[in-house]
């Protein structure tokens, strides 16, 4: 077993999706993943005791960039937080809400900014362990993501859109 020793950042919106469901991904993270900190944000009446990472709260917050400087990695439901953390150069992983964000991860993930584990809205759990499997295999990975980001989200190419706008 594979100790990672990571701070990841979850946010996974529970509007609209059972929170059986939400349990069941956070407990297939839970035995992925080894000595981890999972952050789960806003998450609260998902706090459970797990065995072989700290979960812990963060709040929500107006300054998210303070809790994006804690972390390694991102789980989100494949909402905006895929792009605020790719901006940020953090690698995140998207279980989407919708099958439409699930579309639109893949088109990000062929960019190399986000990378799919899967969807809540038709959860798998072996579907979900595969994934995370050949992604975190990947030696490269967290590379070529902050390599791509830096390429997508370059400081001119925001300043000639906004200029543009």
């Amino acid at each position: 077993m594979t100790k990672y020793n990571l701070t990841i950042l979850i946010f996974l919106s529970a509007t609209k999706v059972e929170n059986e469901i939400i349990l069941s991904a956070l407990g297939t993270l839970d035995k992925f993943f080894f000595g981890c900190t999972f952050l789960l944000l806003g998450m609260e009446c998902f706090l459970v005791s797990r065995n072989q990472n700290n979960f812990q709260m963060e709040k929500f917050t107006s300054n998210i960039e303070e809790v994006y400087k804690k972390v390694d990695l991102v789980i989100s439901g494949g909402g905006l937080v895929k792009y605020e953390s790719a901006f940020c150069s953090i690698p995140n992983f998207s279980l989407a809400v919708t099958k439409e964000q699930d579309d639109e991860t893949t088109l990000f993930e062929l960019n190399d900014l986000t990378y799919s584990i899967g969807n809540l809205y038709n959860f798998n759990i072996k579907h979900t362990i595969k994934r995370l499997h050949m992604i975190m295999d990947d030696k490269l990975l967290f590379e070529k993501f902050k390599s791509s980001s830096k390429i997508n989200f370059d400081k001119f190419k925001l300043n000639d859109i906004t200029s543009y706008l």
